[in-house]
């Protein structure tokens, strides 16, 4: 079922990911970007560095499936049965099959606004452990504050990003994914969204309407007609 859901998303992305893990492997050494755009190998690093990561990036792409779902099981936090049933060959459902249409607009549309090229391995590891952070915390998992005094003692946690973390756990979801898009884009998301949805994006769109009116007066008619609509609107 899980082949399935994919296919139906993206078949020619997951045709070419059931291909030979050399096929793959060898694009992304000469990329120099694994799968999620994060750099294999730093170039300002000593050869003796490069060659270790690449060797380790190799060794990765054959790692058995059942083992990276025990480890993507216990990054979720799940329960002792779930990090089990990987090794049977259960394996976790994708994230998106839960989210919603507007959650996937919303993540299409930030994708789309990210910087072009590689990120380096401390961008991606500081990206994952904010993402493990504050889904511990939308948890109210005690695991929490660990994770943050770990990110403070290995400087990767800033009191500022603190912050900004426990900020968006604070935030609904589908809020905190329109954080960073302007209000053209989060018309996108408005117009897939659910009843329930819309309810708590109406406040975060309305405040987007009123400062994209303030830079962009010659739109003034068509922008004030859609924050009527969403001023109006009632679940």
């Amino acid at each position: 079922m899980k082949d399935m859901y994919a296919y139906s998303q993206a078949p020619g992305t997951t045709l070419l990911h059931k291909a030979h893990p050399v096929i793959g492997l060898a694009a992304e050494l000469g990329n120099n970007r694994d799968y999620y755009g994060t750099e294999i190998r730093h170039p300002g690093d000593n050869p003796a560095k490069q060659i270790f990561d690449t060797v380790f990036h190799t060794a990765k792409a054959f790692t058995p499936f059942w083992m990276r779902g025990v480890a993507k099981e216990r990054e979720r936090g799940g329960s002792v049965m779930a990090q089990v049933a990987p090794f049977f060959g259960v394996m976790p459902a994708p994230a998106d099959m839960n989210a919603t249409a507007a959650e996937k607009k919303a993540r299409e549309l930030v994708v789309g606004k990210l910087p072009k090229g590689s990120r380096t391995k401390e961008q991606f590891e500081k990206s994952q452990l904010e993402h493990r952070i504050e889904t511990a915390l939308r948890k109210k998992d005690p695991a929490a504050a660990d994770l943050i005094q770990q990110g403070k003692r290995d400087k990767i946690i800033t009191p500022k990003d603190e912050r900004h973390i426990r900020k968006a756990a604070a935030t609904p979801p589908i809020v905190s994914l329109t954080r960073t898009l302007d209000f053209p884009q989060g018309l996108q998301v408005w117009e897939e969204a659910t009843p329930e949805e819309k309810a708590k994006l109406r406040k975060s769109l309305n405040t987007k309407g009123t400062h994209y009116l303030e830079s962009h007066p010659e739109k003034r008619e068509e922008t004030m007609g859609q924050l009527k609509a969403i001023r109006s609107f009632v679940w």
